[in-house]
Parts: structure tokens; sequence; C-alpha cells
């Protein structure tokens, strides 16, 4: 998973940000820890997650022009997670539109 957030909102949430965090260690490191989406599928339940930076999955699609693949990308997300932060991402072109949080 590219550039995330991931937080808790209860006591699940932090036992599953600890399993994820651990495995993001001892499984998904290449060249840092790395969180995919089945990982974050199977310990969802209770995280908080905000949408990244503009070097997260959804800030690039908009930047390369894929705004519905972005928008899939969102519609996904809205689907796992329960609480999602922040969806705000910044232009840096001209030719791309702004994404604000009217997606969720």
């Amino acid at each position: 998973m590219a550039s995330g957030c991931p937080g808790k909102k209860n006591l699940q949430g932090y036992k599953n940000l600890i399993k994820i965090v651990s495995k993001s260690w001892t499984e998904g490191f290449y060249y840092r820890p790395r969180i995919d989406k089945e990982l974050l599928e199977q310990y969802h339940e209770g995280l908080i997650v905000s949408s990244a930076c503009l070097g997260g999955e959804i800030s690039r699609k908009i930047d390369d022009g894929r705004i519905n693949e972005a928008e899939e990308a969102v519609k996904w997300y809205k689907s796992v997670l329960e609480t999602i932060t922040t969806w705000s991402c910044n232009a840096t072109k001209q030719t791309v539109p702004m994404l604000t949080g009217q997606l969720i």
C-alpha cells in the first residue's frame, strides 16, 4: 500500500495496528516496511486511515490523469475501512482537478 497513515480508534484497532506493523516489517519489507491491501482487508477492524500525501496511491493516480482509477481506489478504501480521515490532494499540474472529500 502506498503512503497511508493508519491509526486506531479502539482496543481492537490497536491490536490490528500492532499486527499490521509487525507483518509490514517481517513479511512486507522491501527497502522499507510495506502494508498491502490484502493485509489491510484482513486487519481493518478498528483502524482509522488517512489518504496520505502526494506520494499516495490516489494522489499519484490523479497526478497521472487517471481520475477513474483514483475514484475506484477511493471506493475500495471506503468499502474496506470504517473510518477514513482527510481525503485531500493538492494539484501539482493545472490540468489536474482538485480532489476533496466529496468523493467520500
